[in-house]
């Protein structure tokens, strides 16, 4: 009897130890790609940086029985997968698809956010001069059922002179929008609202027209075309030489005003790059000009 018990017990443990071992490293090897997935799935998903690698790919588990290790395996899952769920996934948004008018007014005008221009600007009344220099960067654009939108932050900074109410005007700090509708471009002071846009100052009409057209919107509403004073038109097409060494294709424009005439440079893919004003009485007059500029 005891021998057949002995024979019995010694069959148990030559078959059962062995299985358990290999239950043991079976869920070892388990936990171990579990953990893998963690470290090369989880925390950097889009690392471009080799995988580090595991020094203890049993994560030195010790002796631990079979629930243990499928409790363990089941924790670091959970932990995994939390992981992947809180990470940032990159967006899908699309950039939005202008119209055809609109593409071609920006390839004349360029309003993409980062363009900026840099101009010297003199101001002078009798024997007082004063300089300021002007920074004008695209910093916000938006583009909403067929219009679209850009915030220009002025800089202001007087270098020379001191300012004064007797100038004809002078470079004021801020913020200002250009809106594009087709092929016009109109101007704000303050944040557009496009139900008013027939009534906002009309700044360009691109292609230039042949007659002048008038930028202040309630001369428009009224459709009085026989008074001159606040259209504006095109006086001469001509090549210049900007001072960064550019060779551009530009057009003079000029307007009169109760105030005196106004005469504005624009080159096509770089925009505004010059202008004047001069009062009724010529000892009162204003100057600006491109220095440099970045087109994105």
């Amino acid at each position: 009897m005891l021998d057949k018990t002995a024979l019995r017990i010694k069959r148990y443990t030559l078959i059962m130890v062995p299985m358990q071992k290999v239950r043991l490293r079976f869920f070892g090897l388990l936990l171990g790609l579990v953990a893998i997935s963690c470290v090369t799935g989880c925390v950097r998903p889009y690392s471009t940086a080799p995988v580090q690698k595991l020094t203890e790919p049993n994560l030195a588990l010790g002796h631990v029985t079979t629930a243990e290790m499928i409790e363990k395996t089941l924790e670091a899952a959970a932990t995994c997968t939390q992981t992947a769920d809180s990470l940032p996934m990159p967006s899908l948004e699309e950039e939005p698809v202008y119209s055809v008018d609109i593409q071609q007014t920006l390839l004349l005008f360029p309003l993409h956010t980062g363009t900026a221009w840099v101009y010297e600007y003199s101001a002078c009344s009798g024997e007082e001069r004063s300089v300021w220099k002007i920074i004008d960067t695209v910093v916000e654009t938006h583009y909403d059922v067929g219009y679209f939108s850009a915030r220009i932050e002025r800089k202001s900074i007087l270098i020379e002179g001191r300012a004064g109410y007797y100038y004809l005007d002078i470079p004021q700090a801020g913020n200002y929008w250009y809106v594009l509708e087709g092929t016009k471009v109109f101007r704000f002071l303050e944040s557009p609202v496009l139900e008013q846009i027939d009534q906002a100052w009309l700044e360009f009409i691109f292609p230039f027209p042949q007659s002048c057209w008038y930028q202040e919107g309630m001369q428009r509403l009224a459709g009085d075309e026989e008074l001159l004073i606040g259209c504006r038109s095109v006086e001469k097409h001509f090549t210049q030489i900007l001072p960064t060494g550019d060779t551009v294709d530009c057009t003079q424009l000029s307007s009169a005003s109760h105030e005196g005439d106004t005469l504005l440079i624009f080159c096509d893919g770089v925009g505004i790059v010059g202008g004047s004003s001069e009062g009724l009485d010529s000892s009162h007059y204003y100057v600006f000009e491109l220095t440099a500029y970045i087109i994105q």
